[in-house]
C-alpha cells in the first residue's frame, strides 16, 4: 500500500513538472537526484550533496501584487526523498544561515508555497554576510524586474567546485559558491542575467560577479534550456548582463 501512494504520488510530481517546463526544457539530471515539484516551485534533490542542484519557479507582477501571507517560520525535513534531507540540528550553532534557494518573499502569493519553501529541499548553508546581504540584494533586485517584465523564469543553485566541508550529522556538503539564472519576458523580447556568488563573507558588488550562462553550466555540469533553438539560445547563453542594466529601481 505504501509503495502504492509513493507511486502516485511520483505521477502528480511528475506531471506538475511537466506543467512547468513546457517549452523551454526541464535542466539535465543526475539519474541519482530526484525531481520533486512544490507549490511555486521545482527542484532536483541531490542526496550526496543533500541540497537541491536547482531550484525552478516563475515570477510576475500579478504574484508580487497579490495579498502578502505570513511567512512561515517553520523548517522542516523532506520525508518524501530517498536519501532525506537536512534537519534543525544540522544548522545549529553552526555559524551558517538556512538560506532558501526559492526565496521566501517570492512565494509569499500563497500560504501553500510558502510553507513549501520552508522545506529542507529547499534550503542551504550560507554564510550570513551573504544571505543577508550580497544575496539579499539580488533577490530584491530580481523581484524589482519582475514587476516591470510580463514575466520571468528563476533558476538557483550551488556551485562545490572542489567542495570538501561538510555540515552536521546530515553531512551536507557547504557550496563554495552560489548561482542564479533569470530569463526575462517582456513584450516578445527575452533577455537573461547569471551571476555566482561567492560563499563568503566579504564581497564587492552583484555586477563584478556577473557571468554567462555557459559559465554556470560549465562550473555545475548542468544543461539549461534544453528545448530552446540551438543557435539562439548559444547566443543568450553567452551574454553577460549587468543586473543594473535591467532597470534603474
Amino acid at each position: 500500500m505504501r509503495i502504492y501512494i509513493c507511486l502516485i504520488a511520483l505521477l502528480i510530481s511528475c506531471c506538475a513538472i511537466a506543467q512547468q517546463f513546457p517549452c523551454w526544457g526541464c535542466p539535465s539530471v543526475s539519474i541519482h537526484e530526484s525531481l520533486k515539484a512544490y507549490q511555486g516551485f521545482t527542484l532536483s534533490f541531490n542526496p550526496d550533496t543533500k541540497i537541491a542542484s536547482w531550484v525552478f519557479y516563475t515570477l510576475n507582477p500579478a504574484k508580487l501584487s497579490a495579498p502578502k501571507v505570513k511567512r512561515n517560520t517553520k523548517f522542516k525535513p523532506d520525508y518524501t526523498l530517498p536519501g532525506g534531507t537536512a534537519s534543525h540540528a544540522d544548522y545549529k550553532k553552526s555559524g551558517f544561515d538556512k538560506g532558501h534557494l526559492a526565496p521566501a518573499a517570492d512565494m509569499a502569493w500563497s500560504q501553500a508555497s510558502m510553507n513549501d519553501c520552508f522545506y529542507y529541499s529547499n534550503i542551504a548553508p550560507q554564510y550570513p554576510e551573504c544571505n543577508r546581504g550580497i544575496w539579499k540584494q539580488i533577490e530584491d533586485k530580481v523581484r524589482t524586474i519582475a514587476r516591470h517584465c510580463d514575466s520571468l523564469m528563476v533558476f538557483t543553485g550551488p556551485v562545490f567546485k572542489q567542495s570538501q566541508h561538510r555540515l552536521g550529522l546530515s553531512n551536507i556538503l557547504i557550496p563554495q559558491a552560489y548561482y542564479k539564472i533569470i530569463a526575462v519576458f517582456t513584450a516578445g523580447q527575452i533577455n537573461t542575467y547569471a551571476v555566482v556568488i561567492p560563499n563568503a563573507r566579504q564581497f564587492i558588488t552583484a555586477d563584478h560577479y556577473a557571468c554567462s550562462i555557459t559559465a554556470i553550466e560549465q562550473l555545475t555540469g548542468l544543461n539549461f534550456f534544453l528545448n530552446v533553438n540551438r543557435p539562439y539560445m548559444q547566443s543568450l547563453k553567452q551574454r553577460i548582463n549587468l543586473l543594473n542594466s535591467f532597470y534603474e529601481n
